[in-house]
This record gives structure tokens, sequence and C-alpha cells, in this order.
């Protein structure tokens, strides 16, 4: 299936409120969006074959590469999916703290980091989400190894390693 077929299929399958808040966030930049554009040939004119879908837009917008385009709104749309889910899906909620909690560390703002990883150790354990769990244990044990096992005896270190065994 190519890109321009799957971005079709997934513009259909947006329910209303997804299509506004695509369309609410895409008012955010003042700027001519070619990927707003063909958000609408898809929905609005209804073209569902990507051949013809191609063609229209190439008319309409000849200085614009078509392919980047339905790259672009792919990403675009996904991303937009992903904000909305993050607050109705508490798990999509816990993998966004997951990335805030790396981003941290990245910055070296490691107390900050590990005090969103304790957070997050027991709302996924209280989740039942086990495998999130595994996860947020292994980034615990990276931050202790990156603060030399400061606080930490190696009781507590075994311990740890066996919780995620």
């Amino acid at each position: 299936m190519t890109k321009t077929n799957s971005l079709i299929l997934l513009v259909k399958s947006l329910s209303k409120s997804e299509k506004k808040a695509i369309y609410l966030r895409s008012k955010e930049t003042k700027n001519v969006k070619g990927y707003m554009a063909l958000f609408k040939m898809i929905d609005k004119q209804k073209i569902s074959d990507s051949k013809i879908l191609a063609e229209y837009f190439s008319a309409k917008y000849p200085r614009t590469a078509f392919i980047p385009v339905v790259k672009y709104l792919y990403d675009y749309i996904l991303r937009v999916l992903v904000d909305i889910k993050q607050y109705q899906d508490q798990e999509y909620g816990l993998y966004n703290k997951v990335l805030k909690a790396k981003l941290l560390l990245e910055r070296n703002l490691n107390s900050d980091s590990f005090s969103i990883i304790q957070q997050l150790q027991s709302e996924a354990e209280g989740l039942g989400n086990y495998y999130l769990s595994l996860i947020v244990r292994r980034m615990e044990l990276d931050h202790i190894l990156l603060e030399e096992f400061d606080g930490f005896t190696e009781k507590d270190l075994i311990q740890k390693e066996n919780q995620i065994n």
C-alpha cells in the first residue's frame, strides 16, 4: 500500500472531532499550507483514488511536490491524534511522561527526571501495565548509574534488578 493510499484511509477513519482538531491546529500558523489543501481534498471533496488525488493536487499546486506533502500530512495527523489520545487514555499519557523523563535526563536535569520516573512506576503498576513498568524500572537503574550509585547500597541495587527480572 502506498503512503498516499494510507493517508486516504487515515483521513477517512477520522471522527468529526478529530478532523476539527486538525483544522484548528493548522490555523495556529498563518502561512498557506499545502498539506491542509491536500487534507481538504480528501476530506471535503471525497477524492479517494491516489492517482486522481495526485493529478488534482499537482494541477492546483504545480510548485509543490506531492509526495513530501503526503508524508508530512500523514505524520501531522498522527501527531495530532497522539496529542488528543494522551488526554483521553491514561496509558498514552504515561508514555508521554516517559518521553519527558528522557528529555529531562538528556538535559542533565536528573532530579526532575527521577521524580517523574518514580511517579511513573506507581502509575504503571496501578494500571497493570507491566511492560511500561519494566521500561521505567530500567530507566531508574540508568539514573542510579548516572548518579554513581549515590545513596544506594548493593542490597538496594540487587533488589531493583530482581524486580526487573
